[in-house]
């Protein structure tokens, strides 16, 4: 059996070239498409912030960012335990609040648990990286300190509680 001549194979893919453009044509009509704009949440929809707002929003989050930083750098230094470190963390979020974001709410843990849970995940990090060795011992320790700080009912409170 010959092999089939480039002119033709040339032709069947411009026929099937021309049928995808053809159907994708009709669908494009019949439903909304990507540029149809009712398909875009309506968060696209809003004038985005200006500059001097990009502005504000980040120095919200240096700031915070920097306390919490600042947090679990005295944990680690055993200058603060887990609960106060919790506590500096809350100040944070409540003193430079991200109010364009969605809030942060805890998944049934309450809100005590999930500042703690979020200065381990940070200390754990920040240990793994640059004294990979300890990670084992300030896991348990910190893990220790939330235990000590769960009540009886299973909600971790901190001090000012």
């Amino acid at each position: 059996m010959p092999a089939p001549s480039r002119r033709w194979m040339f032709v069947l893919l411009l026929a099937v070239g021309a049928a995808g453009f053809a159907c994708y044509g009709v669908r494009s009509s019949m439903e909304p498409g990507f540029a149809d704009p009712s398909e875009f949440p309506r968060a696209f929809a809003e004038p985005s912030p200006s500059d001097a707002e990009w502005e504000r929003r980040r120095q919200i989050g240096m700031r915070r960012s920097a306390a919490k930083e600042t947090a679990v750098k005295e944990l680690l230094a055993g200058r603060l335990t887990l609960a106060e470190a919790a506590v500096c963390f809350r100040i944070a979020e409540e003193e430079w609040p991200m109010t364009w974001a969605p809030p942060r709410i805890a998944a049934g843990t309450g809100e005590g648990e999930r500042l703690c849970r979020d200065i381990k995940d940070r200390a754990h990090n920040w240990v793994a990286e640059n004294l990979p060795e300890a990670t084992g011992l300030v896991d348990a320790r910190l893990e220790a300190e939330l235990r000590q700080l769960r009540g009886a009912d299973g909600v971790v409170r901190l001090p000012d509680e």
